[in-house]
């Protein structure tokens, strides 16, 4: 099999297009990340758990990266 062959767009609105795909998926992840973490600080609550704070530690760490990628991807739709 030969490999899919990537295309860029050509036309400003094939671009606004791809962009728009991009900051919706970006944004989808975002807010799934959000709703895990919002759930772990449930979770981080409970002191008996020895795993909580790590577990906070980590989501935190996860939404922060993906709320960078929304950025990013924000960033080039409105720069478009």
């Amino acid at each position: 099999m030969s490999p899919k062959t990537i295309r860029k767009p050509s036309t400003k609105e094939q671009w606004e297009y791809v962009l728009r795909e991009s900051l919706a998926e970006a944004q989808a992840e975002y807010e799934t990340v959000k709703e895990e973490c919002k759930s772990l600080m449930v979770v981080s609550a409970d002191a008996e758990r020895p795993d909580s704070s790590l577990a906070l530690i980590q989501a935190l760490a996860l939404k922060r990266k993906h709320m960078e990628k929304y950025m990013a991807a924000l960033r080039q739709f409105t720069d478009l």
